[in-house]
């Protein structure tokens, strides 16, 4: 767990209190380095999530409310793909932190399969129906059979196309690929910087020989890069767990440097112009192509959240934080150069984008000042990691769900209406499926 400690003790003790309301983690826990719970780490996965579901209902409002599209200075796109791959490299964290012993058997195999599909499935099995009902029921649409076996095997990207009306899921499939090659990974004892050169030459070599390589190899191989990332911070030293001081002013600023980087990485562009990303001709579906090449210019910046997030600061910290902090920076000089940022403001929504990074360098120059406000910001958004992965997988049909519905469907108090009803709906569903779904289906199968 990371540092949790604000200014006073008595500020920590209540702190640890209501975390240990939420998720029932005693103070010997807590303080234990063998039972590591890392409450700020949990409100980046809970802030990531939410990130996905504002960015997917603001993009789909013409499904949400039929005809109304957000356009202008309005349109803020949320970093909905960055918030995916921060996904990919907390997953390899987690399975790194969590199963120290090498998968040498078949005992120990069947053992972190068996928590695997636990903690997966059963909530995924439940989307898969909803979104299936709703497809069917609302809007007309069956699925062949040969797409719903793919998505209850989670074999949608690489067999076939994912179902409309439930997107997200494409990164399921991404992610149960790593989890099966973890189990090499811990067999062989494979070093997680080794496995990172593997993926990095499988993917450059499909990228430059595309006639020799499926070009899906690529987009697997560079998740799998953010993934290892993770797994690599889980093996590396941790430091103390009662640091006197967490600086929460630090993670605030960070959660507004992350709603605005998607859109403000420069460094993106540069990576984009060496022509390594793959062409989506080359592919059967867009899926098989997400993750590309020039993704890899977010991996400073992801490295950077889970170290500040997990207090596992290294020497390199300092110089990641560096470059994170400065490429919004270089984005804003090249668009005054080019005399185009107001266009960009008025039509594209930059000026959100721009507001983002300027409160969160307030907030990474007033370090302490506000760090009794950031805390209570923080302890707020931690609640929203433990029911994130309900949300990611049924956010989406609710969109079209909603979408069908005729009423509230005229102006923007309705689109208003419309939004919250969705986020309300979202959260609720979230919260069975984690909270009471999940806990059912652990005690029935001895997870």
């Amino acid at each position: 767990m990371s540092s949790y400690y604000g200014p006073s003790h008595t500020k920590n003790v209540t702190f640890y209190s209501s975390c240990h309301r939420h998720y029932g983690v005693t103070m010997q826990q807590i303080s234990t380095p063998q039972h590591k719970f890392e409450f700020n780490l949990e409100a980046l996965r809970g802030l990531a999530a939410l990130i996905v579901v504002i960015r997917h209902v603001l993009l789909m409002s013409p499904v949400l409310m039929t005809g109304y599209e957000i356009s202008g200075a309005w349109k803020y796109v949320p970093p909905g793909h960055l918030s995916v791959l921060v996904f990919f490299m907390l997953s390899g964290y987690v399975i790194g932190l969590t199963n120290k012993t090498p998968i040498n058997s078949w005992k120990s195999c069947k053992d972190y399969l068996k928590r695997r599909f636990i903690r997966l499935y059963p909530i995924y099995l439940l989307s898969i129906l909803l979104t299936l009902g709703i497809s069917f029921s609302l809007l007309g649409k069956v699925y062949s059979l040969p797409t719903i076996i793919q998505h209850l095997t989670f074999s949608q990207v690489t067999l076939g196309k994912v179902m409309n009306e439930n997107n997200p899921l494409w990164s399921l499939n991404y992610e149960v690929i790593y989890y099966l090659l973890f189990i090499l990974i811990s067999r062989f004892s494979i070093k997680p910087i080794v496995a990172i050169f593997f993926a990095t030459a499988v993917a450059t070599l499909t990228a430059v020989m595309p006639q020799w390589f499926d070009p899906m190899l690529a987009s697997y191989s560079y998740g799998l890069i953010f993934w290892l990332s993770g797994f690599w911070l889980a093996q590396l030293y941790t430091t103390n767990t009662f640091n006197p001081i967490t600086r929460f002013s630090q993670l605030i600023s960070f959660i507004f440097l992350f709603l605005s980087f998607e859109q403000m990485n420069y460094m993106q562009r540069m990576f984009q112009k060496l022509r390594l990303d793959v062409s989506p001709k080359q592919v059967d579906n867009f899926h098989q192509q997400i993750v590309d090449f020039s993704d890899l210019s977010y991996l400073l910046f992801c490295l950077a959240g889970i170290m500040l997030f997990t207090d596992k600061k290294f020497k390199i910290y300092n110089g990641l934080k560096y470059v994170i902090y400065t490429m919004p920076l270089v984005y804003l000089a090249v668009r005054i150069g080019k005399g185009d940022l107001l266009i960009l403001i008025e039509s594209k929504g930059v000026g959100f984008v721009a507001l983002f990074y300027i409160i969160s360098l307030f907030f990474l120059l007033k370090a302490t000042a506000f760090n009794n406000l950031c805390q209570k910001a923080i302890e707020f958004i931690i609640p929203l990691g433990s029911i994130s992965y309900g949300i990611y997988v049924v956010h989406y049909p609710i969109i079209f769900m909603i979408g069908s519905v005729s009423i509230f469907s005229h102006s923007f108090t309705d689109f208003t209406i419309r939004i919250i009803i969705y986020l309300v709906l979202t959260l609720l569903l979230g919260f069975f499926l984690e909270k009471k779904v999940q806990p059912l289906f652990r005690s029935l199968k001895g997870g």
